[in-house]
């Protein structure tokens, strides 16, 4: 076993067969090869420091590594992160081929954690990228706190799931969240996976996805084979189609089929709510029914604002059973591939005629004075539709070029009669 009390040199470098135990290091660079590698107390390092461990990597909780210039890199059979690592600029690497737990702080511009195994992270653990965190746990990766900041996170888990490790608080923040699964992203109730992102994109393979979310967001996918339960709890929800985006019926595998939001047409239930904002799909691209913003086997949706009537166009929804809309003003959606959900649309909100307009813009009429309105057009106006299908109003209610044809007739036959 190699071990010191307290080191300073210009290079450390300690190639051991058996185990390492460090103190305090003070160097321009470090590296440290050995069995099981322990640091007990505060390295401070001008530029890299590396660290090879055939054994386990272990970082007291009363240690800290500071790194100034350069990067900090762990590869080990597995780690346990007590203490707090801090890089002012580089990268803060940690691989392992088993077990991550990160029980302190790991602070970098970039930040990359990957296992063959499990990442833990406990309540006292925090992970800080201001520009890239990247967490990769093939089993599995249970979050408590990641602060991206204005920079991207990603969640990834090839043969397990991602999972919420503190209740009902915030998991990440940040500018951009990507997460890819296996078998399911948070849980239900306050197991949730809380997030303040601004772009999401979510692909799963098996499983169900839960998610809540403060302020305005971009969605851009997803996608599981199972129920979907998506909060947006301030702020807007708009839908974002990808470019070149496209829709493949002849696979089962929602992930891969396409849609923003899929639940798989025979496997999922989809439910988006919009506690306090509007629900819109972005447009461009325009109406596509060939290419469904929402799948499932049962959607419902509730926003407290306007669905999908607030700057975007109508929703494509590919339901097997039932859609349930619920929300204070908005469009009716367009079923794709002409297929309509075998129980139908059931909703109480004020909804306009999808085939009678793309936009809400295009339902505004010019006119060239003032002279020219009608006053009943004043009078209460609703929309009225029975079955998806527009009534024409009352004349009193209504301007267009049809009401002034009629008008013109009647005075024809006004004219004949005086004759």
């Amino acid at each position: 076993m190699a071990s010191g009390t307290t080191t300073e040199a210009f290079r450390v470098s300690l190639n051991a067969s058996g185990d390492i135990t460090t103190r305090t290091i003070r160097a321009d660079v470090l590296t440290l090869n050995g069995f099981n590698i322990r640091q007990l107390a505060t390295s401070d390092i001008a530029n890299d420091a590396t660290f090879i461990a055939t054994g386990d990597f272990t970082l007291a909780d009363s240690a800290r590594l500071i790194v100034n210039d350069g990067a900090i890199a762990i590869d080990a059979a597995s780690a346990g992160l007590d203490g707090n690592i801090s890089v002012a600029r580089g990268e803060a690497s940690i691989t392992t081929t088993g077990n991550i737990a990160v029980n302190g702080d790991v602070s970098a511009p970039t930040v990359i954690l990957e296992s063959g195994s499990n990442i833990a992270m406990s309540n006292s653990g925090v992970i800080t990228g201001t520009a890239s965190v990247v967490v990769d746990g093939q089993s599995g990766v249970s979050l408590t706190r990641i602060n991206g900041g204005e920079g991207s996170v990603s969640l990834i888990s090839s043969n397990g799931a991602i999972t919420d490790g503190n209740g009902a608080n915030t998991n990440v923040v940040a500018n951009q969240l990507s997460i890819d699964a296996n078998t399911g992203i948070g849980g239900s109730g306050s197991s949730a996976l809380n997030t303040q992102v601004a772009t999401l994109a979510a692909n799963n393979t098996a499983g169900e996805i839960h998610i809540e979310n403060n302020g305005d967001i971009d969605v851009l996918a997803l996608r599981t084979n199972g129920d979907i339960d998506f909060t947006n709890v301030t702020g807007d929800l708009t839908l974002v189609t990808e470019d070149g985006a496209s829709f493949n019926r002849s696979t089962e595998l929602a992930r891969n089929a396409g849609g923003i939001v899929n639940g798989g047409y025979e496997t999922g239930t989809v439910t988006i709510t919009v506690d306090a904002g509007n629900l819109v799909v972005q447009s461009p691209p325009s109406v596509n029914g060939e290419r469904p913003d929402v799948v499932g086997t049962y959607v419902d949706i509730g926003v407290s604002g306007s669905f999908t009537g607030s700057g975007g166009r109508p929703m494509v929804v590919y339901a097997r059973d039932q859609m349930r809309i619920n929300a204070s003003s908005g469009i009716f959606p367009i079923w794709a591939f002409n297929d309509p959900p075998e129980d139908g649309l059931v909703t109480d909100s004020d909804l306009i005629d999808s085939t009678a307009t793309g936009s809400v813009s295009e339902l505004l009429i010019d006119v060239e004075s003032v002279d020219e309105v009608d006053p009943a057009v004043f009078t209460e106006v609703r929309n009225y539709a029975y079955d998806n299908i527009s009534i024409l109003m009352p004349r009193d209610q209504r301007y267009d070029d049809d009401m002034q044809m009629d008008e013109e007739e009647e005075e024809d036959e006004n004219e004949e009669i005086l004759l």
